[in-house]
């Protein structure tokens, strides 16, 4: 029996009295009822158990087995609770035991022999129940046959503890206990439990319990086989405690005629028992007919009730289609009689023409003599209007006159000097662009501006490729309903809004996979795809006034980062508003104009200055300046071999680790100072195996080899250095080179010895076969020259030849280059001196105390010299440098390059690749990087603590010219193998051969009897660094135990189960892996060929079997498709993906599938299941790219799989997953179903009803009934702030409870990356900031239930009315953002407010708004209270040695996001005054990004306040604090979750009053921790120090605040509070389904509703 056993069965075996430090351990049969008895009265509950029996009409003396149901802290305790009573000398811990002849015989009469109904039960098949017991031969026969029995099933008998032997159950060998008292002598035990007690305890068998037993025992009830067999049994119990052997004499005298009495009392309540069991089976018999019946209806139910449904409909639509002829016949009678008005009109017409006609007679005499005249040659200028006079008398003849005399006005009006001038100077009307687009214009040969301004506007023609008057209008409704000239609108007034000229792109439901990014260097295009519009002079000048004003233009930065804009000849600023941003430039470096326009697409297509859009109105609405500012963690990426023409060394140094240790500054836009990795440690360079760890990463990411650092000063030779340890280990295979310090005599002397080492060793880089070595030149001299001389001589002395680089450390250095051609063959472009040398004309700016350079800016500085090197004559060797920072070297006027981004080190880094290969020969192509270990300067590629490996595998994206944006999950390859050895080296290296390189692969087997196994081994012995051996000991006993197996040992984001008898192309993971760049997508699979054994395609398989469906032709092109939509047009009829093999899908978290044992014992349809589960609530890809190669084995599939009732079965289950997990029509139901009966007739060929008994349709129908709403939670970004992270956990907790959950982001803040891994793997993401599109996602995706946090989406009808049409449900959170304004108007919170079925709150004052203006009703069940909440965190405290917090200080920890109201100033303050108060180290940790954080990185902070920055285990600084703290004066502050983290790792809180933080904080026995009242909204600095001081010295205090904290965080259980939520989904849909059937009752429409 193993450890969970023993705890398995103390959990109901074992009774703990934690007052009086007792904990028995009862064993079956040995007084347990009187032993039990006795513990309940110890512990009071002895009446409560009576009552429980009495009401449950039981035996009353049985019921204490039942105690655990009044006293659950005294039986049925888990693990954690048993440890103290077994473990601890306090606890008095003892068990009876009973001599086991006695024993067994008791338990079998009372089991067996009197045939207790629930103990027989679990022995249907023993025959010798029914033995007679009229006299002791007869019962002593009976008990050797149970014995027998017993012998031969000891291990499968059921109710095994009462045969079990009593050492197996009570096992003394573990448990320490103080006695083990023998039943036949329990004096003993009343007398230890006296000396426990101190004091004359109760004895347990002062009063026993009525025996279960009416025949007592005999030894003659014992024969000689049953004693050789108890022997045998019970051996352990009579070693164990000491019994003898010997059948035990009788204890008590019993006459002839009281055996004989006992034997007929034993009878009859065996014959009683038979009855009632009878009688039970009966009713049982009963109850499953009643049960069936109740199905029966249950299935007719949905049946009738969709019948009913569709007659209500049809009903509804007859009632309409009466309606709809009544109005035509009213319509029908007024148009008679306008057609007798017009009628008349017509003969008043007439006449009218005939006086016309007489007049234009007239007129055309007059004209022609005009003609004639000398004036109409005067007046030729005139004639122009004679078109336009034409065209509006033709007019008259189809228009009214008030439409001519409106059309005469409108076109007097825009045909006039002024406007022509103002469209003509707009650059928007294209004369050439207009006649080659508008045909019978050029044949005319009309003017084409005049036919535009007079005729082509109102005929929506284009004037020109960029602007579309029918988009404009359609995209400003406002501006259409005027009847306004589009154009004349955009160019007087539109463009200064800032309107858009296009509506933005709506997604489609089914779109084609989008294809990534070839290369690194994509051409900037700042409108996408669409043409540019002109900026009007006016606007430009508005735009120049706003942008001048923000201060978000640096001239400075701007000539400096961008050596083309010439200074003198242009202003930077009109430079950058006319066409810098179009070129990508950056105004300063606190806005990027490329991310901007990347992130936001509705300004880019509108054509829209970036920069002005973000000061107009973008900041306002919480858009990011920077979106790419955040360095986003990476782990290792497997490239592959990295095969390069480009040979890149990393300088290698010994780390300062001590200075790393001190230094505590971080600089602005960075959020900590990066520190190695976990997995590196501040490891030892002088440790050989980290030297080898640390090449072979190297070797992986592309590099050449190292460069190390060989000094001269004696001190530093005195002890080892990391080139020592690299010349001894001579089997580290990686290249070298040294640089050294130029000498004055050229050589030092004491450098001779380790350079001639260098020199002879093989593995030193070479350039025309001489070894390189680099000199560093660190200050100018008149002797330099001959200094060079003097070192190449000595050095071509000690080898033969070298090549000489020089590397300068001071100013004019070009000059001294051109003096030493012939002595040095090469130059290294890195500067000793960092300013000017990589800064170049731009100054640093000291910023308290800390020179500053942006790091964009020296990177493009440094982008300038790489494209330059090719002009030199001297070959130059360019250098990278990484995010400079020297504070934990220098105290004064450190150097930092602020804002350290990979993107600008990827670009540097491409600039110098292509540099290379411009100005050097494809063998000497070297680059250096500075440096590799570099931590104390800041210079490092190794993995850090922030951003991971995204140093290293940017370096290897730009030597493979992989696109930074790409995005590389790993994934992990199963393999599950079962007797495929004649196929696995053909699918093996399909796996290995991939092009995609980011892998893990596990090779599994099932037992197979071939010779699989040694060709798996082979392969991870070839592949060890990639592959993992799993090797069953025993069969499954099915494919998809190996499934679930492997895919709880995968360690990638994405899942590839790879059959063993398949294989692919090599392009078949790039192609799928692709498709998650889209995070909505849960699964992608690629194009399918069926093959034979032996690999001959078999063409149009697939095409054929979904040849059937109305969607057949979407296979011939790749897609992307909702979930939701593909069940119900293809997944949800039939298993549309032919192929596991063929298939990607990510990775699941905690799938309750993969353990469950339905699933896992199906043979046939388990994978379409499992792609039902996994892509649920997602998008579903296909990729023609890749294709996968299904290897189809026909003789065991036709003939045999297709005429079992198990095929059926599965597909039954296929289509009631379908119908449980997805909304979809009956229809789909019915289309399965037939498609499976199809296969069912054909292959099978018997009856319907045998068909539907295999298929159960019944439970698919039910299945219906039983599902769960489809819900997607929404948030505004990957944000740390309450509002943002519930949403997420809320997301998780729905997933984790088995519900279909989408996370919708509006993408509006910057996304941290900390914050996105917060979310599971395994839920989809939706981001678009177009609200256009939402109305579609929530109609593509199924959406029955919306769950919002943020104003910002709540407030979507306000833009589009009908956005949330279709939702069953909308359940908006409010958190605080609504209650002080924040642009809020009565209007916008009516129209939300329609468009929402619930509103939570979490404060009273949440309602204010509503209440102001009469919305809120406090009976009303549209307003609900519900907590927030967090699902209880792993605990993993940070360290404070990691923070430079000694372990004895009070500590106080905040996590808030940093901003003004959340007080950290405040928090600060009174922390300093609490020290002074106290005279204690009191600490604070601050947690978060913002502006308050960058302000104090900036300016520093006191000792005693430890920067984090934004860390994703808030709860692990809580956890190594003392107590949480936020004085916040933050007016919309509601719930703060952060207060839950803290509670969660057990500390208390001191807060200020605001929201519902008392409420939080309190419960009826306390607070746990401290409110703080605001005075007037203002902190009370000296009061909140006082609270922490007396937290800090008084330990009673701080230790009563701590024991409430626990029972004050229980109620805040994110599963708890999830429920509450969906209870509400379910409601409020419940509710809008209800609603057209009262609508009917109540005689409206649906257009009504």
């Amino acid at each position: 029996m193993d450890k969970q056993k023993v705890f398995d069965y103390l959990k109901w075996n074992s009774f703990r009295s934690e007052k009086y430090k007792v904990l028995y351990v009862s064993t079956p049969k040995v007084a347990s009822t009187s032993l039990k008895w006795w513990f309940a009265s110890l512990e009071g509950c002895s009446q409560a158990l009576r009552g429980v029996g009495e009401a449950a009409g039981s035996n009353s003396d049985q019921v204490v087995h039942e105690i655990h149901k009044v006293a659950p802290h005294v039986s049925g305790l888990e693990i954690d609770d048993l440890l103290e009573p077994l473990l601890a000398d306090t606890y008095f811990r003892f068990a009876a035991v009973r001599n086991p002849y006695k024993r067994i015989f008791s338990a079998w009469q009372s089991k067996i022999l009197l045939q207790d109904p629930e103990q027989v039960a679990s022995y249907p098949k023993f025959e010798l129940l029914q033995q007679p017991v009229k006299s002791v031969a007869e019962v002593a026969s009976a008990f050797e046959a149970f014995l027998e029995y017993l012998a031969s099933n000891s291990a499968s008998s059921p109710e095994k503890d009462f045969w079990a032997p009593q050492a197996t159950l009570l096992r003394p060998d573990l448990i320490n206990y103080s006695l083990l008292v023998k039943i036949e002598n329990s004096s003993e035990l009343h007398k230890a439990l006296s000396e426990h007690f101190g004091e004359q305890a109760a004895d347990p068998f002062a009063e026993p319990s009525q025996s279960e037993n009416v025949i007592p025992f005999l030894p003659a009830f014992i024969t000689e086989r049953s004693a050789s067999l108890i022997k045998e049994l019970y051996a352990e119990d009579f070693d164990v405690f000491e019994y003898d052997r010997q059948v035990p004499e009788r204890t008590e005298a019993f006459s002839v005629e009281q055996l004989d009495l006992a034997f007929d009392a034993a009878r009859l309540i065996r014959e009683s028992r038979q009855q009632i069991g009878a009688r039970s089976l009966q009713i049982q018999d009963l109850t499953q007919q009643i049960e069936d019946l109740n199905q029966r209806i249950a299935s007719l139910n949905p049946t009738l009730f969709e019948r009913e449904s569709q007659l209500k409909e049809l009903m509804g639509s007859l009632v309409k289609r009466d309606r709809h002829i009544a109005s035509l016949e009213q319509s029908v009678g007024v148009l008679n009689r306008q057609l007798v008005d017009l009628k008349a009109v017509l003969v008043d017409y007439e006449k009218e023409n005939v006086s016309l006609k007489a007049d234009l007679l007239k007129t055309q005499q007059e004209l022609q003599a005009l003609l004639s005249s000398h004036s109409w040659r005067l007046m030729s200028s005139v004639r122009m209007v004679s078109g336009f006079v034409r065209e509006s008398v033709h007019n008259v003849r189809t228009l009214t006159w008030s439409k001519v005399v409106d059309s005469l006005r409108r076109r007097r009006e825009l045909y006039n000097e002024n406007t022509l001038r103002e469209i003509q100077e707009s650059g928007l009307f294209d004369p050439d662009y207009y006649l080659a687009n508008n045909a019978e214009v050029r044949a005319k040969g009309t003017d084409p501006l005049k036919h535009y301004m007079l005729k082509g506007w109102i005929e929506n023609r284009n004037p020109c490729a960029a602007f579309s008057p029918s988009d404009y209008l359609l995209a400003n409704p406002d501006v259409a309903e005027a009847q306004v000239h589009p154009l004349l609108h955009y160019i007087q007034c539109g463009q200064l809004e800032g309107r858009p000229i296009r509506l933005p792109v709506r997604i489609c439901e089914m779109t084609a996979v989008k294809r990534r990014p070839v290369g690194r260097n994509a051409v900037f295009n700042p409108y996408g795809e669409y043409t540019p519009i002109p900026v009007l002079k006016a606007v430009l000048e508005a735009q120049i006034e706003a942008v001048k004003k923000s201060g978000l233009f640096d001239e400075k930065y701007y000539l400096a980062m961008y050596s083309d804009v010439p200074e003198v000849s242009v202003d930077p600023l009109r430079h950058y508003c006319e066409q810098g941003w179009r070129e990508g430039k950056n105004p300063s470096m606190d806005f990027d104009t490329r991310a901007y326009l990347a992130l936001y697409k509705d300004i880019q297509h509108i054509g829209l200055n970036p920069l002005w859009h973000y000061i107009v109105t973008g900041a306002a609405e919480h858009r990011i300046a920077v979106p790419d500012a955040l360095i986003n963690h990476e782990n290792d990426i497997r490239f592959g071999e990295v095969n390069s023409d480009i040979k890149l060394l990393a300088f290698y140094v010994s780390p300062d680790w001590e200075a790393l240790r001190s230094a505590r500054f971080a600089a602005k836009g960075n959020s900590q100072r990066p520190r190695p990795d976990k997995m590196l440690g501040l490891y030892d360079p002088l440790d050989g195996r980290v030297l080898t760890q640390q090449v072979l990463s190297a070797k992986s990411h592309g590099f050449f080899g190292f460069c190390f650092k060989l000094s001269a000063d004696s001190v530093v030779q005195a002890s080892p250095q990391p080139l020592d340890i690299f010349l001894a280990h001579t089997e580290i295979d990686f290249n070298f080179c040294v640089q050294i310090d130029l000498h004055l005599e050229g050589l030092a002397n004491n450098l001779i010895t380790p350079v001639v080492a260098v020199l002879a060793d093989k593995r030193c880089v070479r350039v025309d076969e001489r070894p390189v070595i680099v000199v560093k030149l660190n200050e100018y001299d008149e002797d330099i020259v001959d200094s060079i001389r003097k070192l190449r001589e000595r050095l071509n002395e000690l080898c033969d030849g070298v090549y000489l680089i020089a590397q300068f450390g001071f100013a004019g250095s070009e000059e001294l280059a051109q003096d030493l051609d012939g002595l040095c063959d090469a130059v290294l472009d890195l500067s000793a001196d960092p300013v000017p040398g990589e800064t170049g004309v731009f100054t640093p700016q000291n910023k308290n105390g800390i020179d500053t350079v942006p790091y964009n800016l020296v990177a493009s500085q440094g982008i300038v010299r790489a494209q330059k090197t090719h002009l030199r004559t001297t070959p130059v060797f360019h250098a990278i440098s990484l995010g400079r920072d020297e504070t934990a070297l220098k105290q004064y006027s450190p150097l930092v390059y602020s804002r350290f981004h990979i993107r600008d080190y990827g670009r540097w880094l491409d600039a110098a690749i292509r540099g290379a290969r411009k100005a050097l020969p494809e063998d000497r192509r070297l680059l250096f990087v500075n440096a590799w270990n570099n931590w104390q300067e800041g210079l490092f590629l190794e993995p850090d603590s922030i951003t991971g490996f995204g140093r290293l595998n940017e370096t290897t994206r730009a030597l493979l010219d992989i696109d930074s944006s790409i995005v590389m999950p790993k994934v992990s390859v199963i393999v599950p193998n079962y007797n495929h050895e004649s196929y696995l080296a053909r699918r093996l290296d399909s796996i290995y051969g991939q092009t995609y390189k980011n892998i893990e692969v596990i090779l599994m087997d099932d037992c197979s009897t071939d010779d699989s196994r040694s060709v798996l081994t082979g392969y991870a012995e070839k592949y060890p660094d990639i592959t993992r051996l799993l090797f069953n000991e025993t069969n499954s006993g099915g494919v998809f135990h190996q499934w679930a197996k492997g895919i709880k040992a995968a360690k990638g984001d994405l899942v590839w189960v790879a059959e063993s008898d398949d294989y692919c192309d090599e392009r078949f993971l790039e192609a799928l892996v692709s498709c998650f760049d889209d995070e909505a997508v849960m699964l992608a699979y690629s194009k399918c060929e069926f093959v034979t054994t032996d690999e001959v395609v078999m063409p149009d398989q697939f095409l054929n079997y979904v040849s059937d469906l109305e969607c057949a032709n979407k296979w011939a092109g790749s897609y992307v498709s909702t979930a939701h939509n593909e069940v119900r047009s293809a997944l949800g009829i039939k298993n549309t993906i032919p192929n596991a093999s063929g298939v990607l899908f990510k990775r699941p978290v905690d799938m309750p599938l993969l353990d469950d044992q339905s699933w896992l014992s199906m043979k046939v349809a388990g994978d379409w299941v499992f792609y039902l589960h996994i892509m649920r609530g997602g998008k579903i890809a296909y990729s023609t790219e890749g294709t996968n190669y299904f290897r189809r084995h026909y003789a065991s599939t036709a003939n045999t799989t297709y005429r079992k009732e198990v095929f059926y079965r599965e597909l039954g289950v296929a289509n009631r997953t379908v119908q449980s997990l997805y909304n979809v029509p009956m229809s789909v139901l019915e289309a399965c179903e037939e498609s499976s009966k199809k296969l069912y007739d054909h292959y099978v060929g018997g009856s319907a009803e045998e068909f539907l008994r295999w298929y159960d349709h019944d439970s698919i129908v039910r299945a219906r009934a039983d599902r769960l709403p489809n819900v997607m939670v929404s948030t505004i970004g990957f944000y740390p702030g309450g509002a943002e992270i519930l949403p997420i956990r809320l997301a998780n907790e729905f997933k984790r409870q088995g519900i279909s959950v989408s996370l919708f982001s509006a993408g509006i803040p910057k996304r941290e990356d900390g914050v996105r891994k917060m979310l599971r793997n395994d839920v989809p993401v939706i981001e678009t900031s177009n609200i256009e599109s939402v109305k579609e996602i929530i109609h593509d995706f199924g959406i029955e239930a919306l769950n919002s946090h943020q104003w910002y989406v709540q407030k979507y009808p306000v833009d589009v009315p009908d956005v949330f049409s279709e939702l069953g449900a909308h359940v908006a959170a409010l958190h605080g953002m609504i209650e002080h304004g924040n642009g809020v108007t009565d209007e916008q919170l009516r129209i939300a407010d329609k468009g929402v079925s619930t509103w939570v709150y979490t404060a009273e004052k949440n309602l204010v708004p509503f209440s102001d203006i009469s919305l809120y009703d406090k009976s009303s069940p549209r307003f609900v209270k519900v907590p927030n909440g967090l699902q209880p965190p792993e605990i993993v405290p940070i360290s404070r040695v990691q923070m430079g917090i000694p372990e004895d200080a009070f500590v106080l920890c905040c996590v808030s996001r940093a901003i003004p109201d959340k007080g950290w100033g405040e928090a600060i303050q009174a922390v300093e005054l609490a020290r002074s108060l106290s005279g204690r180290d009191i600490r604070i940790i601050l947690v978060g990004n913002g502006l308050v954080y960058d302000e104090y990185c900036q300016a520093g902070a006191p000792d005693f306040v430890y920067l984090a920055g934004f860390s994703d285990n808030s709860v692990g600084h809580y956890a190594a604090a003392d107590m949480g703290i936020m004085l916040s004066t933050f007016r919309s502050e509601s719930f703060p979750l952060t207060i839950v983290d803290c509670l969660f790792a057990g500390k208390p809180y001191i807060a200020t009053d605001v929201g519902d933080i008392k409420n939080m904080l309190t419960i009826e026995s306390g607070v746990a921790g401290e409110i703080i009242g605001l005075e007037d909204w203002v902190v009370p600095i000296e009061s909140a120090a006082r609270v922490i001081a007396a937290f800090a010295t008084d330990e009673r205090k701080y230790k009563e605040a701590v024991g409430l904290v626990k029972d004050v965080s229980s109620r805040y259980r994110i599963d708890a509070v999830a429920s509450q939520y969906l209870r509400l989904f379910e409601r409020d849909i419940q509710q809008r389904r209800a609603e057209p059937a009262k609508a009917e009752a109540a005689g409206l429409t649906v257009q009504d509703l």
